[in-house]
């Protein structure tokens, strides 16, 4: 019995003994040490969320751990999905990706009537529309290396305009219910009396990205770019690469807006184009 148990207790000291050496060696790795650099902004944010009494350590520090979790589970899931080339996998990454963005945009307008259903739709139009473009222009090739990460990036961005767009349009038509009703009321269409608060609404959704198409290489340099750049592409390369993005980007921004509104404004209408508003709600 003691043999065993000292048996055990020599295994306990070996696996100490790898996993030691094992840590060891893999901070001593240049990747390894530049990973835990990264950390020291974050303490640097704790640090002054503590001095200043703003009680927002425990967000960053969840957020944090959060995003990592999930940084590398993408991680293992690309390269699974990668390693496949699989038309299956890529569009079961793409749903998911529109699935989890339609939800979160239409938390943002949620009073507005089948908000989540409408942005997921808007979401699908404009990603589906735009890939379906470039990969029939071969702007792209039609391998997941090309087609997940740019999907992610498009529907990624899309998702807060369309937040917007359908939060802005549902004030707008909210606000100026007897404006909408006077002009139903002499003979206008329900498309003919929102039409000025559709225009409102994709111009406060497209205006972000319309302003950082005007000062991206003078202001900011995109993360894609920089991404490029850091792993070794030339500039030139990085630069066209990241064009084909900011451009497709923009035009299934574009399409996800007007398609937002389209079926926004059509939700807040009944059968007899009636404004329908539960004055429970509040307005923001």
């Amino acid at each position: 019995m003691e043999g065993a148990v000292g048996a055990v207790g020599d295994l306990d000291v070996v696996a100490c003994s790898i996993l030691a050496t094992t840590l060891k060696e893999s901070f001593q790795s240049p990747e390894c040490r530049r990973l835990v650099g990264t950390f020291v902004p974050v303490a640097l944010a704790v640090a002054v969320s503590h001095k200043l009494g703003i009680g927002f350590e425990g967000d960053i520090l969840v957020s944090i751990f959060r995003s990592s979790i999930q940084l590398v589970g993408l991680g293992y899931a690309l390269k699974f999905i990668f390693e496949g080339e699989k038309i299956y996998m890529c569009s079961f990454a793409i749903l998911f990706m529109i699935l989890v963005s339609g939800h979160t945009a239409g938390k943002r307008s949620k009073e507005l009537p089948k908000s989540r259903m409408v942005a997921t739709l808007s979401l699908a139009v404009g990603a589906a529309g735009t890939l379906a473009l470039m990969l029939l222009l071969r702007v792209y090739e039609f391998k997941a290396r090309y087609i997940v990460p740019t999907a992610g990036y498009v529907i990624g961005n899309s998702m807060s305009i369309v937040g917007t767009t359908l939060e802005r349009l549902r004030h707008d038509i909210y606000v100026h219910q007897g404006q909408i009703e006077l002009a139903l009321a002499l003979g206008a269409t329900p498309a003919q009396a929102v039409h000025p608060y559709i225009r409102r609404a994709i111009l406060q959704g497209m205006g972000p990205i319309v302003d950082s198409l005007k000062t991206v290489g003078l202001v900011s340099m995109p993360g894609s770019m920089t991404g490029m750049l850091m792993g070794g592409s030339s500039p030139l390369e990085a630069v066209q690469m990241q064009i084909q993005v900011l451009y497709m980007l923009l035009g299934a921004s574009a399409l996800s807006c007007l398609f937002a509104c389209s079926l926004g404004w059509r939700v807040l209408f009944s059968k007899n184009f009636q404004l329908q508003f539960d004055d429970t709600r509040v307005l923001s």
